[in-house]
């Protein structure tokens, strides 16, 4: 029940944007933005002497919102879930992460910023090493629109519903793959 009432929700925004941008109003979000590229889409389509796409119903951008919404809190709960199992499973790099906190962050309240990125070498390191070893998505699914060659001569006809393993992947051109090695990523060994 929950899941409709936000889809409700979503809906009543679409329909709001796409009414503030049709006045003349300033975009001040991404729905507002997006609804500036879908009016012109529907004009396009209506000069044309088209239906409106597909895309443009409150009801379709609403659902395509909700995916957003949930695709990103999903992928940024699982490798935030990832990082702290693996942080436990290899004390030496929390040891590094903790000790690197300290010296660039003196205080430990002092909130983590832009500028502060570029010093947590290692921290960055940790973090791409736990996208390359668990990926968040480790599938994503598209249909061919074409006949497309794959491995070994095997062909996906047009249609077909082809599923690439993003965890398959990320074990290839890595030396030893199946470690969780996050100085793979440093500087000095560049396998990023």
């Amino acid at each position: 029940q929950g899941r409709f009432k936000v889809l409700g929700m979503l809906e009543k925004c679409a329909k709001e944007s796409k009414e503030a941008m049709k006045a003349g109003k300033e975009p001040c979000c991404l729905m507002d933005f997006w609804s500036c590229k879908v009016l012109e889409e529907m004009k396009e389509a209506e000069d044309a002497g088209l239906p409106p796409p597909k895309h443009s119903t409150d009801e379709k951008m609403a659902s395509v919102m909700m995916d957003f919404l949930f695709a990103s809190q999903d992928a940024s709960t699982a490798s935030l879930t990832w990082v702290m199992a693996l942080m436990a499973d290899y004390p030496d790099v929390m040891k590094q992460v903790t000790e690197e906190q300290k010296a660039v962050r003196n205080d430990k309240n002092t909130p983590v910023s832009g500028e502060l990125l570029p010093s947590l070498r290692y921290t960055r390191q940790v973090v791409l090493e736990v996208l390359r070893y668990r990926p968040p998505a480790t599938m994503v699914p598209n249909t061919a629109e074409r006949d497309i060659v794959l491995a070994d001569g095997l062909v996906a006809p047009k249609g077909t519903l082809v599923m690439p393993s993003i965890l398959a992947s990320n074990m290839q051109g890595f030396t030893d793959p199946l470690k969780f090695d996050p100085d793979r990523m440093s500087p000095e060994r560049k396998e990023d």
